[in-house]
């Protein structure tokens, strides 16, 4: 039985797809994109956050294990030493500890998930694969995306497509939705702000479109990082063989509040102003692309 390690399933989305949409987010990602609004899903295994504000000082983590301490300055976590058992998550009273990874079958995920196909049926929505980076767990993607098929469910993918030519075309083929992201086009932009290259990406994006597979573009806006790329992101879309939509995703700062619970901090950015947004969006309409600013309409 094929597991995966995901950190959660979130139902009753409207964003990731058409219709309704239960959202499962898959631990593991190749990119280390300086905005990450879900840096908990970045490293494969299980990891441990920590809310200081929470902690009541109690000592109930460390009498557990030794990579807690509690002394005069509070409550200290040893990550290096940490296992990711969870051990101290369910005993803090506070629940100032929070673990985010667990191994879950592909065949019992899915009927879990059917289990939201009334809503599926009525909206014409279905299950999304997000994270992280689905494709980093391909033969636990391509087991729960067949289940899912088999039963009629639409599926989605939320993917960088950041993987090899065997991985794309071993899991793909079971995708009715691809929810491509694309942050730059120039290699070295790409490569500052999300640490790869973006060879393969946009390799990946044109095999795709020859193939003419349903694909949906997405592009993170913060102004600091990628936003002088826009009009280069929508000339490459527009000289696709096919027409893709596009959604403008505008920067947020939802990730800082965890980053810093897994013991990292994470640079803050400018919220893109609405007319940037537009401004944006007006170089894909002016190519003939249909495009969505996310939060309008």
């Amino acid at each position: 039985m094929t597991q995966g390690m995901i950190t959660g399933v979130k139902r009753f989305e409207i964003h990731d797809g058409p219709g309704i949409r239960t959202t499962v987010f898959l631990k593991g990602c190749p990119l280390r994109c300086l905005w990450c609004h879900n840096p908990e899903t970045n490293l494969p295994g299980a990891q441990l956050l920590y809310y200081p504000d929470r902690c009541i000082g109690c000592g109930t983590c460390a009498r557990l294990c030794t990579c807690h301490k509690i002394g005069k300055d509070g409550h200290t976590l040893d990550r290096m030493a940490c296992t990711g058992c969870g051990m101290c998550v369910s005993a803090c009273p506070a629940k100032a500890l929070q673990l985010r990874g667990r191994y879950v079958p592909a065949e019992e995920l899915a009927e879990e998930l059917a289990e939201d196909r009334i809503f599926f049926d009525a909206s014409g929505g279905g299950v999304t694969l997000s994270g992280g980076e689905p494709l980093m767990q391909p033969l636990f993607s391509v087991e729960l995306l067949k289940r899912l098929g088999e039963m009629g469910i639409h599926t989605a993918m939320d993917t960088s497509l950041y993987a090899s030519e065997a991985v794309i075309a071993r899991v793909t083929p079971f995708v009715r939705l691809l929810l491509v992201d694309i942050k730059a086009i120039d290699e070295q932009v790409h490569l500052r702000y999300t640490g790869v290259s973006n060879e393969p990406i946009l390799r990946n994006i044109r095999r795709l479109d020859q193939d003419n597979r349903a694909m949906e573009f997405r592009v993170p806006c913060i102004p600091e990082c990628n936003m002088g790329q826009i009009e280069k992101i929508a000339e490459f879309v527009g000289l696709l063989k096919h027409r893709y939509p596009v959604k403008l995703l505008p920067y947020h700062d939802f990730g800082n509040a965890k980053s810093q619970a897994l013991g990292r901090k994470q640079p803050r950015f400018k919220i893109p102003s609405d007319q940037e947004m537009e401004q944006a969006a007006e170089a894909f309409r002016a190519r003939g692309i249909a495009v969505k600013v996310s939060g309008k309409g």
